[in-house]
């Protein structure tokens, strides 16, 4: 249990992270899921892998270091 406020902290930053564009600029986050749905499956594929692996690398960091 003495990880479960990293875990809540980390899913509100993620959570707020992911909310915020669309309460700041709606009209563009439209026009860019717009131009996102007329993307290729694989490119979004490929993106979302990095972003994930990105993600997973900075957790390992962060774990890193606090330690």
């Amino acid at each position: 249990m003495q990880y479960l406020p990293w875990i809540l902290s980390g899913l509100g930053l993620a959570l707020f992270l992911e909310g915020s564009p669309y309460f700041l600029f709606p009209g563009k986050m439209r026009r860019r899921l717009v131009y996102m749905s007329e993307l290729p499956v694989n490119t979004l594929r490929w993106s979302g892998l990095i972003e994930a692996l990105i993600g997973v690398f900075l957790v390992g960091l962060a774990v890193h270091f606090s330690a």
